[in-house]
């Protein structure tokens, strides 16, 4: 068996064959019982021998691990450069290794006071390196330690712990993979001095300066401190050494006066070697103390700053600087001033209230003073604030305003105050920064006065003042009470306070706030509130607001609920026989959210279940078997939800028994007087689960029902005893199963008997009429079927009529007046009829007739009549009743007297007089005339009074008079000013009261009432009162100055101003909701300008004058369209303000959307509120001239346009217009074009480095180059802020050379190209200079290599490295600081008689041309192509710069440059299906590598106007155009996912198939 490259081998089982594996990666198992011969070798190669190994295995690699497990007796002979080796278990085998070599070159890198860095090189053979041992010690050989390190790790290790200034030992030692240990490698070094605890300056003065410094805490290996001062501009350093042990201080005398000094201080060891130094620097100047005596004092012009110089070192003082800030402000501004002016500022123009902070310093050479700080204000009384609004919820009210418009800092803080009552009143003052406050903790439903007023110096402004009713109390237990896939029913409980509750909101949205809908509810109705028309299986958020009466809302209550799945319509037992059911049921509506159906079956008394879940698509029914027989089942079906949520169960109860039919042949009778037999046969079909037999008896007709079940095993007869006599019986019969019942049977007895006699009879007789009355039998009362009524006056006229058992009652009609007559009744029944019980009856008189009044007066009345045509001897007596008021008196008079006198009425009064005739206690009808008693004089009025008096009206009440009220028609009022020589005014009124009108304030009348009747009036009533003071209502009220969210009002005074207080000017929706309120003073001008206003919004404004009395005029109101004032009422109490678009609102945004070389298209983004707009205008005009190109659109029309046959490269002002539907136009909002198109960024920009400078080369634009102007060439070096530019015609060659660039300084440049329509995308290239120098001198096996710093610019040498290799495959280098300039190269085996040879490939690794790159790969998107390619594997470190190169024809080749750090580009703006060939190299120096070439072709154009043209539930259908090129194109491919990238799924299509695809599977609303 014989395996290449990269394997895997597997040899399980009995193995008895030679086995020879080679690979550059190999892994090789041998498992089981192994008996064969396996040589295996590769770069890198694990072995796994397991089992019982009787094998010989010979294994070789740069990298083994060999595994070794159980019972292995094999020889296994194993070398390789790294070789791990396992050996687990029992083992016999023999393994050789060779022993490994030392180490070589072992030297310390880099020491420090607490450690030693020690690097090494590995042995020459490592076959059987294992790894390192790395120890050391002091040198007496105490404190050894040692650690170890893998072949995998670097060859250096850190050695931290250790003491300062001491001599250690460290080897180093090579460790086998046997376990066998090399020769050791050592080396004696030393930890450095620690250096200074810490140096500072301890005092300076004119011309010296004191240092100290704090000495490190190891002392006992020093040998001195040296301690240097020099200039801060000089290299000149005055040094001193002295003990460690002396004072730990210096000071340095005669020095330069006010000048900068640097110290610095290292410790010396004992073996000579200095420490790190640590600096500080000085300055020869005393510190300057703090200035005194600095104020600022406001004047009429400015501020002006005072201050006194400082009173200690003052020798070196240079400046004052003086800055200042407003408090609030983040800028700071300063200034500064010689020392040799007078010490005062005048600060001039300073903002008014604004409140200044000075801080002033003193400026010298060794810094400045501490700060000395003075604050100054210019104060001015602040006006009132501009609005105040507010807005309630719940207990609290959101009070909010604007700062005044003038001086708006004078306003230090704003005062709110709120008062329910007079005793009420609470007051918070706010920041000036606040405009806002929830004021909390108040009453529910409570109307409070709020008021803002600007708190300021020397005073403060007036207040402002509003209203504002706090809402309602919220609801409680908030809940979802029911379910269903389109709606959830919420309930709540209603607040506890609800006098002024007027309605609830509720409000439902998804949970991300999208599809967000609100309702109302009155509180007549229930708190509760279903909410339809939702998604199933959806998260909604529910929130309930208690809305009171004046507008106000309480605390919002929410809760998060879901929309469950639809349960099934229906589910209903198809059938069911004695071991098998059938269920059926009804899908519901939306079963896009179904992923399956539930159907249970389980016992109906246990809990075993047997359940099946389906398909929602399969088919709607299924049948449970093999059941146990006459059993009842309750079956539910449950809808699951695609996200596994399951609806309500819909539940039916089933038996596994068939249906049971009718009984046979029932029947019922009665068998005595007392009893009924009822008997049946059994039914015909299902009487397998038959369980017993159901009677039910009850009288027909009652609700009672008396039932038995009878078991089947008995006779089917029943006897029923005790049985009422006469009630009808019914009998209902039905046969039961375990199944229930099936149909019914009904049948009837009924045992018949003779009723009794009824047992009294009476009659009444009025008018024409008799009335019998008679109670029924008091024996059988039962039996009774009817009662007959029988009348006449003779035996021969006789009259019968029949009625039902439950009347007891007839009227006998159309009898002869003054007639006898017999009534009878009997009940009538089966078999037989009662006896009939008679009496007598006789028929009322006729009336009397010619009711007249002979007599009537204010006090009496005598009534006449006469008697009825032949019947006066049939009559007893009359009755003659008065009637009036509801009350009746009577008086009786014989048959024979027809006149009744009747005294002691009341004058001017109607009544009714009734007559009737009676005989032998039957009337007649009753005979009826009204009539008047006589007029009186009415006496005078009482109790008259004032009820009300009001600025200019009085309300008068009194009362009837004590004698002949009821002879009043009217009243006759009259008033006059209580003055001589005043006019009376009079007036009639039949009401207890009188308005007077027209009336002076303030002004005294007396008022006279007199009672007027039809014969006379009453003398006068007479008071005297006062009218109140009043206030008249304002005149020439108009709205000017509308704005989109603006007007002015102004009105004229009062006619009469003298009881004018000020003026109250109120403003509120036309719903009458958020109301606002601002008061005037009288002295103030007649105006007020209402802001925040909503644009087209009706308003309803009023103006009220106020009273000195608190009393008020009645509301002036205004209507106003178009800014004008159409009417004004000074009654209404409702008026409208229209804010119209005098000024609509501008549009949010215009850009320009493209342009090219003849057009330019132009969009826009539409303002908040359209409702208003009627067109959009859009004008075009040159930059450079008056002449516009205007355009009218309508607002709902698209919002762009394009300009087209334009001027070509020129600069065109694009202006935006709204126009309101009243014609006014907004403010224009503008952008500016250009009729060019955009320049493409520039192509194939380069850096190269020259001899003498940095050569720039680019090619030009592919695109926009039609108005193409200038170059422009920017620079910036690494590190430095500074840009500096220069620019190029186009009409020259594209380069330029870069001259005397600063030597190592790596350079930036940017390119770009400028055009009429602006810049090009700018391309960036580097370049920068190099120089160096090299001597060498070899010693033995050693190169002294010596170099000088370069001699210019030598800073910009940050570090040296230094590289030496005698093969391509054994490079060694280091690295070392910039104050080092030479090496000892040591331990260069194998050329110690050839030095030169060394040094020749020393110098030539520093110009190695790199290699070829490894690997080039092309991947197409489009119109693009990603090249993407691996760096070269040997010296990948000599590629500076890659070429990237492509072409589709020998004309069209381009090119770029890209750093080493680069290995991808994505080369854009190719042909679609094009093939190109790609090219990469690597540059370098002296030459650059040759190019790996590839071939590439560019993907199909994409398609157009994609977009989703259908949706539902669980799927989108989406639709694009196809590419306008089709050459190469062979099928489209469609994604789709959630936002954020998971859920990603893929589909192909075949351009074959329509553009078009159904995307299945989704979740709804996502």
């Amino acid at each position: 068996m014989l395996i290449h490259f990269a394997a895997v081998l597997c040899l399980v089982g009995a193995v008895s064959s030679q086995t020879n594996c080679s690979g550059k990666s190999l892994v090789v198992y041998l498992v089981g019982t192994v008996s064969s011969q396996t040589n295996c070798s590769g770069k890198s190669l694990v072995v796994y021998l397991v089992g019982e190994m009787s094998s010989q295995t010979n294994c070789s690699g740069k990298s083994l691990v060999l595994y070794l497990v159980d019972a292995v007796s094999s020889q296994t002979i194993c070398s390789a450069k790294s070789l791990v080796v396992y050996l687990v278990g029992a083992m016999s085998s023999q393994t050789i290794c060779s022993e490994p070599e030392s180490v070589s070159q072992l030297k310390a890198e880099s020491n420090s006071v607490s450690s030693i860095a020690v690097q090494w090189e590995p042995p020459s053979n490592t076959e059987c390196l294992e790894g390192y041992q790395v120890c050391w010690s002091l040198v007496d050989g105490t404190q050894s330690n040692c650690t170890t390190q893998t072949l995998q790790e670097l060859e250096t290790t850190n050695i931290t712990g250790l003491t300062g200034c001491t001599n250690y030992v460290v080897n180093v030692t090579s460790v086998g993979s046997s376990g066998d240990y090399s020769e050791t490698v050592n080396i004696t070094t030393s930890s450095a001095p620690e250096k200074m605890r810490r140096v500072q300056i301890w005092s300076s003065f004119v011309s010296n300066i004191t240092a100290v410094w704090t000495l490190p805490s190891h002392t006992q290996c020093l040998q001195g401190i040296q301690v240097c001062l020099s200039p801060r501009d000089g290299n000149q350093s005055n040094c001193t050494i002295q003990s460690p042990h002396a004072h730990a201080a210096l000071t340095f005398t005669e020095l330069t006066p006010c000048s900068h000094y640097i110290v610095n201080v290292t410790t010396i060891s004992l073996s000579g070697e200095y420490s790190e130094a640590v600096t500080v620097s000085a300055v020869s100047a005393p510190a300057l103390s703090q200035l005194n005596n600095f104020r600022a004092v406001s004047t009429s012009s400015g501020i002006q700053l005072y201050w006194e110089a400082p009173t200690e070192g003052t020798e070196c003082l240079e400046e004052y600087s003086v800055c200042w800030k407003i408090t609030g402000d983040s800028t700071t501004n300063c200034t500064s001033q010689s020392v040799d002016l007078p010490p005062s500022l005048n600060f001039t123009e300073p903002e008014i209230c604004a409140n200044y902070t000075f801080t002033l310093t003193a400026s010298g050479v060794r810094g400045e003073s501490g700060g000395t700080t003075a604050s100054a204000i210019i104060s001015l009384t602040p006006d009132s604030i501009s609005s105040l609004k507010t807005r309630s919820v719940g207990p609290s009210v959101i009070v909010t305003w604007t700062p005044p418009s003038e001086h708006p800092r004078c306003a230090e803080q704003y005062e709110i105050c709120w008062e329910a009552s007079l005793d009420d009143r609470n007051c918070t003052v706010q920041d000036s920064s606040v405009t806002t406050l929830d004021i909390t903790g108040l009453n529910y439903c409570s109307e409070y006065l709020v008021g803002v007023r600007a708190l300021g110096r020397p005073d403060n402004s007036s207040q402002v003042n509003a209203t504002a009713t706090t809402g309602p109390e919220g609801v409680s237990q908030f809940k979802a009470v029911n379910f269903s896939v389109s709606y959830i029913a919420v309930q709540w409980e209603p607040p506890s306070n609800t006098d002024c509750l007027e309605e609830y909101q509720v409000c439902w949205s998804l949970a991300d706030g999208t599809q967000s809908n609100c309702t109302t509810q009155t509180i007549q109705e229930l708190e509760t509130t279903n909410i339809t028309g939702l998604t199933g299986c959806t998260n909604y958020v529910v929130n309930v607001t208690s809305v009171g009466s004046s507008g106000g809302y309480s605390e919002t209550v929410n809760i998060t609920t879901s929309s469950a799945p639809e349960k099934v319509k229906r589910v209903k037992i198809l059938s069911s026989y004695v071991s098998n059911i059938t269920a059926v049921w009804t899908l519901p509506s939306h079963t896009q959210c179904l992923q399956g159906i539930q159907v249970c079956l389980s016992p109906r008394d246990g809990n075993q279940t047997n359940c099946t879940i389906q398909s929602s698509h399969a088919h709607a029914a299924l049948t449970f078997t093999e059941l146990t027989p006459c059993s009842h089942y309750i079956v539910n079906v449950t809808t699951i939800s695609s996200s596994g949520e399951y609806s309500d169960a819909v539940t039916v109860s089933a038996v596994s028994a068939p249906s049971i039919t009718r009984v046979n042949n029932p029947r019922a009778f009665a068998t005595s007087s007392s009893s009924i037999q009822l008997d049946w046969e059994a039914p015909t079909e299902g009487t397998e689960c038959l369980k017993e037999y159901s009677v039910c008896q009850k009288i027909v007709n009652t609700p009672s029902n008396d039932c038995i079940n009878h078991a089947v095993d008995l006779e089917t007869t029943l006897n029923y005893t005790d049985v009422e006599i006469c009630t009808n019986y019914s009998f209902i019969l039905g046969a039961r199963g375990e199944r229930g019942e099936g149909a019914s049977t009904t049948v009837w007895a009924i045992i018949s008997l003779t009723p009794g006699n009824v047992s009294s009879l009476e009659t009444l007789s009025v008018g024409p009429s008799v009335l019998a009355t008679w109670t029924p039998p008091s024996y059988r009362p039962q039996c009774v079927v009817h009662y007959e009524i029988c009348w006449g006056s003779s035996p021969d006229d006789q009259n019968c009529t029949i009625q039902e058992n439950n009347v007891t009652t007839f009227d006998i009609t159309e009898l002869t007046p003054c007639g006898e007559y017999i009534v009878g009744v009997r009940a009538l029944g089966k078999p037989d009829n009662s006896s009939q019980v008679n009496t007598t009856a006789i028929a009322a008189p006729k009336p009397a007739r010619s009711l007249t009044f002979s007599f009537a007066n204010a006090t009496s009345i005598v009534a006449e009549w006469e008697a009825p045509i032949d019947q006066s001897d049939c009559i007893d007596y009359y009755q003659a009743c008065l009637v009036v008021a509801g009350k009746t008196v009577c008086v009786n008079q014989t048959r024979d007297i027809t006149t009744a006198y009747i005294p002691d009425l009341r004058s001017c009064t109607s009544y009714t007089v009734n007559v009737t005739a009676w005989t032998d206690g039957a009337r007649s009808s009753i005979l009826s005339e009204q009539v008047n008693t006589t007029a009186a004089v009415p006496d005078v009025p009482n109790h008259l009074h004032v009820n009300y008096a009001d600025g200019n009206l009085m309300n008068v009440q009194w009362r009837v008079p004590t004698v002949n009220y009821e002879c009043v028609e009217c009243y006759n009022i009259c008033w006059k000013e209580a003055t001589e020589g005043q006019t009376e005014s009079c007036d009639n009124s039949t009401d207890l009261q009188y308005l007077i009108t027209g009336l002076d304030g303030c002004g005294k009348y007396s008022v006279n009432v007199i009672a007027v009747g039809s014969i006379g009036s009453s003398k006068a009533s007479q008071v005297v009162a006062r009218t109140r003071t009043k206030v008249y209502g304002v005149s020439q009220l108009e709205a000017v100055n509308i704005t989109v969210s603006s007007l002015a009002v102004q009105w004229g005074p009062p006619s009469n101003t003298g009881c004018l207080e000020g003026y109250q000017v109120c403003w509120s929706l036309t719903n009458k909701t958020e109301i606002n309120c601002t008061t005037k003073s009288r002295y103030e001008l007649e105006a007020t300008s209402i802001t925040g206003l909503t644009l087209c919004t009706n308003y309803v404004v009023n103006v009220i004058s106020l009273g000195s009395s608190g009393t008020t005029s009645t509301p002036v109101n205004i209507t106003t369209s178009s800014g004008k004032v159409h009417s004004m009422s000074p009654y209404l109490g409702v008026g409208e303000v229209r804010i119209v678009a005098i000024a609509p609102e501008k549009m949010k945004r215009v850009q320009i959307w493209s342009s090219f070389v003849s057009n330019i298209t132009a969009v826009w983004t539409l303002p908040s509120h359209t409702q208003c707009l009627q067109g959009i205008q859009v004008c075009l005009s040159p930059r450079d001239g008056n002449q516009s190109n205007c355009t009218i659109q309508s607002p709902h029309a698209h919002a762009a346009l394009t300009f087209t046959e334009l001027t070509p490269c020129s600069h065109y002002i694009v202006n935006v217009t709204t126009i309101s539907l009243s014609g006014e136009y907004s403010e224009a909002v503008t952008v500016s074009a250009v009729s060019a198109p955009a320049l493409s960024q520039l192509n194939n920009f380069r850096a190269v480095s020259t001899s003498s400078g940095i050569q720039l080369y680019w090619e030009a634009p592919t695109e926009g180059t039609e108005c193409l102007e200038e170059y422009s060439v920017c620079w910036k070096i690494t590190g430095d802020s500074t840009t500096n530019c220069t620019s190029q015609s186009v009409d020259l060659p594209p380069s330029l050379n870069f001259t005397e660039p600063e030597i190592c300084a790596n350079y930036t440049f940017t390119l770009t190209a400028s055009g009429v329509r602006g810049e090009s995308g700018g391309t960036t290239a580097s370049g920068h200079h190099f120089i160096s120098s090299l001597k060498t001198r070899s010693v033995g096996p050693s190169v002294i290599v010596t170099w000088t710093p370069p001699s210019e610019h030598p800073r910009c040498a940050e570090q040296y490295e230094i590289c030496w290799e005698a093969s391509l495959d054994d490079r060694n280098c280091t690295v070392q600081d910039s104050s080092v300039t030479t090496l000892d190269i040591t331990y260069i085996s194998g050329h110690t008689s050839d030095p030169g040879f060394i040094l020749s490939k020393l110098i030539r690794r520093g110009s190695q041309t790199p290699d070829s790159i490894s690997s080039l790969e092309t991947r197409s998107v489009g119109p693009s192509v990603i090249v993407t390619w691996t760096p070269p594997s040997e010296h990948p470190r000599c590629v500076e710069q890659y070429e990237i190169c492509w072409e589709a024809s020998l004309d069209d080749r381009n090119c770029t440059v890209q750093d080493s750090s680069v290995t991808t580009l994505d080369i854009t703006w190719l042909n679609y299906c094009s093939e190109y060939l790609v090219g990469v190299r690597a540059l370098g120096r002296p030459d650059n590598s040759s190019q790996v070439n590839a071939t590439a072709t560019t993907g199909p154009e994409g398609v157009s106007q994609f977009k989703a043209v259908n949706f539902s539930v669980s799927y989108i259908a989406v639709q694009w155009e196809p590419p306008s090129n089709t050459d190469c194109l062979e099928e489209y491919q469609v994604c789709w996912s959630l936002v954020d990238g998971t859920q990603s799924n893929c589909t192909t299509q075949t351009i074959q198939e329509l553009e078009t695809t159904n995307i299945t599977g989704l979740t709804g609303c996502t």
